[in-house]
């Protein structure tokens, strides 16, 4: 599963890597203005995401990354320099979701 999580992620571009890695921040579904909020991706980003069959859409404006591939894309923020992370107050988008 890691050979394909790989080369998916080799096939992404460095802003659609960073957005994949901070939306792994996510236990479960989450909003769109979730997902605004912690990603610098924006709307296109997850348009792209949703393209590559990376991020699912499970409701109107909701979204939620597969368990295997949250875990992979969490692996690769924490090897992500601090300043490519977006750093969030916890409180604000726990409140979003």
């Amino acid at each position: 599963m890691r050979a394909v999580f790989d080369y998916s992620w080799q096939r992404l571009s460095a802003s659609e890597q960073r957005t994949l890695a901070q939306l792994s921040v996510f236990l479960g579904d989450f909003t769109l203005e979730a997902l605004l909020a912690v990603s610098d991706g924006g709307a296109v980003g997850a348009a792209n995401l949703l393209d590559w069959a990376l991020l699912q859409r499970v409701g109107r404006q909701r979204y939620v990354l597969h368990e295997l591939l949250r875990h992979y894309a969490e692996e690769q923020l924490q090897q992500m320099p601090r300043s490519q992370k977006r750093q969030r107050s916890g409180t604000a988008v726990t409140s979003l979701i």
